[in-house]
């Protein structure tokens, strides 16, 4: 931590601040410029910072770095946002350039973010979520001391447009039920539909959760598996998929066998 301050009898601006260590270093910036001592103060704090980095458990180059942050992850979230966060690990180390953790520059991972929108057609949403997963790890190297800057600085968000809410017409929906009756997997296909539930909520969905005769189905976090809206709603359950879920009702248990 440090800050640029003015001494009375000089009109010299000094340089304020600790270095990792807690040593604390004050001095003459030799300037009365403020926009010339903040210009000059970062390369101060790079040098303080520079002599005290130190390196934990052996990690030293930036795939190293990226396999200890997913690993210090796994107890901070959910299992589903765990596996997320393993495939953005393995899929950035596999098209970033293995070098020490301190060489890596906001350019480097600018480039990455594009190349990835290229090859794979990252969406502009996706490409944030992306950008956002190597800022809390930049976070995670500048904590640990693993470097002294935050690589992500400079690299922007990209703006997100709004998409039109497109639906499926009574036709088409129709189609769509007659196609895949004969699927062993029509009750939940048909739930998605006409409750407009989400993969991973289907996946979680349990009898517990339904209740036929209020016609309502709970979509709520359990114990391994939380929402994507974070918090529970209810889904209203229509006259056509009472016909399909009422002969499979049970007790309890998930409503679904994924295969």
């Amino acid at each position: 931590m440090s800050k640029i301050i003015s001494r009375k009898g000089t009109k010299m601006k000094w340089y304020d601040g600790y270095d990792a260590a807690g040593k604390r270093h004050k001095f003459s910036l030799r300037t009365p410029n403020m926009d010339l001592a903040r210009k000059r103060k970062p390369d101060w704090d790079k040098r303080f910072l520079v002599a005290t980095v130190r390196r934990e458990q052996g990690v030293q180059s930036t795939q190293q770095a990226l396999d200890a942050y997913v690993l210090s992850l796994a107890g901070r979230r959910s299992k589903d946002n765990q596996q997320h966060s393993q495939y953005k690990g393995r899929l950035i180390k596999s098209n970033l350039p293995d070098r020490p953790i301190t060489a890596l520059e906001p350019g480097h991972l600018e480039d990455l973010l594009n190349l990835l929108v290229e090859q794979r057609g990252l969406a502009a949403r996706t490409r944030n979520d992306y950008l956002a997963f190597l800022r809390g790890f930049s976070k995670w190297c500048l904590f640990r001391r693993l470097t002294y800057e935050d690589f992500t600085v400079g690299i922007t968000m990209v703006k997100v447009g709004d998409k039109p809410v497109t639906a499926l017409t009574a036709q088409q929906r129709d189609d769509l039920m007659e196609l895949v009756k004969p699927h062993p997997q029509f009750p939940m296909i048909a739930t998605g539909v006409f409750a407009g539930l989400r993969w991973q909520e289907l996946a979680h969905l349990e009898w517990s959760d339904v209740d036929l005769k209020a016609r309502l189905i709970t979509v709520q976090p359990k114990a391994d598996w939380t929402p994507k809206s974070k918090r529970s709603r209810k889904v209203p359950i229509c006259q056509r998929l009472l016909e399909v879920v009422s002969p499979l009702a049970k007790s309890d248990g998930p409503c679904f066998t994924i295969q």
